[in-house]
């Protein structure tokens, strides 16, 4: 898959025109992140440039298709999104007092979901717990967590 056809898809489930979320779009970009290492890099290096879009929805259906590639792909793209350039952003996005409440809440859940979710990776993915616990301790209301299924 060549990198111009990786924009386009990333761009393509993150447009402003969208309704509702492209989940067609957004499976083919799961199976491109999973399919190379190289395509999972240069898809989150497309969302990292769609999260800092000027139009409020294009962040959100950003972070929306951010969440579903998080549950849907494998290390890879993982490492991708814990790299401290990502999460910058992110931190980034969450302290601008001008971001949209629905967009900081959204941060404030993925920060949440992803420190719990890879807290015994901690050695292999470290920020997304550091984050969540800095944040947790800088006084971010986060939500009830969901219940632990085993």
């Amino acid at each position: 898959m060549n990198s111009n056809r990786i924009v386009q898809l990333v761009d393509r489930a993150t447009s402003i025109d969208l309704r509702q979320p492209d989940m067609e779009t957004a499976a083919a970009v799961v199976r491109e992140a999973n399919d190379r290492v190289d395509s999972a890099k240069l898809i989150a290096g497309q969302l990292k440039k769609r999260l800092q879009a000027p139009q409020p929805k294009v962040v959100f259906l950003s972070l929306g298709l951010l969440d579903f590639l998080m549950d849907k792909t494998e290390n890879s793209f993982h490492s991708q999104v814990a790299s401290k350039d990502f999460m910058q952003i992110l931190i980034a996005i969450l302290n601008n007092k001008e971001t949209a409440k629905e967009i900081q809440n959204k941060i404030v859940y993925l920060i949440q979901k992803w420190g719990i979710r890879f807290e015994e990776y901690h050695d292999i993915l470290p920020l997304f717990l550091d984050v969540y616990q800095a944040f947790k301790k800088s006084g971010v209301q986060f939500p009830e967590p969901p219940p632990q299924t085993s």
